[in-house]
């Protein structure tokens, strides 16, 4: 997203929640990869730092440059390969038209997150995931990528040819170049069952717990603070999806009731001290049961809510009653008021050097808030301590505040190797955003 230039002022990018904006001092839109790779060699020769800039849909500075941003809205082309059940995706192509182009191909991909408005590539690069413990983050699922370097040099990167930069970069917060184009393995198309249900809190989040994740496809749960109960999510494949009803939508975000919710947290965030009564009056929308049958994509894809910034952790799997009983008793304790739901994800874990999830399944928990100020400051860093507490690592495109010292003891095995690898990589620092400098400062 951004503001059309003036002849008096920069182009100026905005993120999806309008909670992030800079003005770059340049910006490119390359149309072909011979173009990306002039536009990189213009920015190396001039000293300027290069970052892409997506859809928008990052909470953290992680599509931040004051130098030159690469805006990828002309390569957006999507091919599929069925015979080899492979989706190839230019790095300006969005999810929702990448499972256009699947559905049409009459495939799918195995998981996805919870929107599909931003890039495929932007979503990889920071450890975006769906839920189900039984599948990985979405990075997992790309088998090659085509990464514009430093030197403009466009690599075919792939598990057989480049170990160590696969890797890396497959979650590397576009700190090893210009993800290009990206190819992920993909599966028949398939329908899931989807039931939804009430718990108490204590239920929900309790001894159970782990064996209703594991029970399931893909489960995850919802938790409205300052109410009992919890809405938890099941879905599961199924051979057949007749007769199809039409989908309720998801849990706290039906279309038809975007406005009317949107309302309650801007009323909310206007007065704090009403937001509990407000989470009551809302928890009927937010806590139904019932059940659905649907295309995969649709039944794991939901409409995008009412803006709302975000951070989130994910800790050890086997923490997760633990950590979420702590949680509601940290909202209670420091009084703090959350207009919300929280979301509880699950993945296994995998291989990836700064993926969340590196070497162990994990819960992923997501504080979710509408407005800002105080009181959504104080909230973001109670929850951070107490996440970090837990071992937990944070999603890299929402907010959080690790240090360096934080992030190497998160990832004792990789940090070290990832700098490294950074330097060999990108010598001249063509790629050293702010970001990447404040995770991997230069000694």
């Amino acid at each position: 997203m951004s503001d059309a230039p003036h002849p008096d002022r920069p182009e100026i990018l905005r993120n999806w929640a309008r909670s992030k904006s800079f003005a770059p001092a340049t910006i490119e839109r390359p149309a072909s990869l011979d173009e990306l790779r002039a536009a990189i060699g213009r920015a190396a020769a001039d000293g300027a730092r290069v970052k892409v800039f997506g859809a928008g849909h990052s909470w953290s500075d992680a599509h931040r440059t004051d130098g030159c941003a690469i805006v990828l809205d002309r390569l957006r082309g999507v091919t599929v390969d069925v015979a080899a059940r492979r989706a190839s995706a230019q790095g300006g192509a969005r999810l929702n038209e990448v499972n256009r182009a699947l559905t049409a191909a009459g495939l799918a991909l195995e998981n996805l997150g919870s929107i599909s408005e931003q890039t495929l590539a932007g979503a990889i690069a920071t450890g975006t995931h769906g839920s189900g413990v039984r599948f990985g983050i979405m990075a997992t699922q790309v088998v090659a990528m085509t990464l514009v370097t430093a030197d403009g040099e466009a690599r075919d990167l792939r598990a057989e040819s480049a170990p160590e930069l696969f890797a890396a970069a497959r979650v590397g917060f576009g700190a090893f170049g210009v993800v290009a184009g990206v190819t992920v393995a993909c599966e028949r198309a398939f329908d899931l069952a989807e039931r939804t249900t009430v718990l108490p809190f204590g239920e929900a989040f309790g001894a159970a717990t782990l064996a209703t994740v594991a029970r399931n496809d893909h489960a995850q749960f919802f938790w409205l603070p300052h109410t009992d109960e919890a809405l938890l999510i099941e879905r599961n494949r199924v051979a057949t999806a007749l007769p199809r009803p039409s989908p309720p939508g998801p849990p706290a975000v039906r279309r038809g009731e975007n406005a009317a919710f949107g309302a309650l947290l801007a009323l909310g965030d206007a007065i704090p001290g009403a937001i509990p009564t407000l989470n009551r009056l809302a928890r009927g929308a937010v806590y139904k049961s019932g059940a659905r049958v649907d295309r995969s994509d649709l039944v794991l894809n939901t409409p995008l809510p009412p803006r709302y910034v975000e951070s989130e952790y994910a800790i050890p799997i086997e923490r997760t009653a633990e950590a979420m009983g702590a949680l509601r008793a940290l909202i209670e304790r420091e009084g703090l008021r959350l207009n919300f739901p929280i979301g509880v994800r699950f993945t296994r874990g995998d291989e990836l050097w700064m993926s969340p999830a590196y070497g162990r399944a994990s819960c992923f928990i997501g504080l979710m808030q509408a407005g800002g100020g105080e009181r959504v400051e104080r909230a973001f860093a109670a929850f951070e301590a107490l996440m970090k507490g837990y071992g937990g690592r944070p999603h890299w495109g929402k907010i959080f505040h690790a240090t360096p010292a934080e992030v190497r003891a998160m990832y004792p095995e990789t940090y070290e190797r990832f700098a490294a690898l950074l330097a060999r990589t990108d010598p001249t620092g063509v790629f050293r955003t702010p970001f990447v400098d404040r995770l991997f400062p230069v000694p």
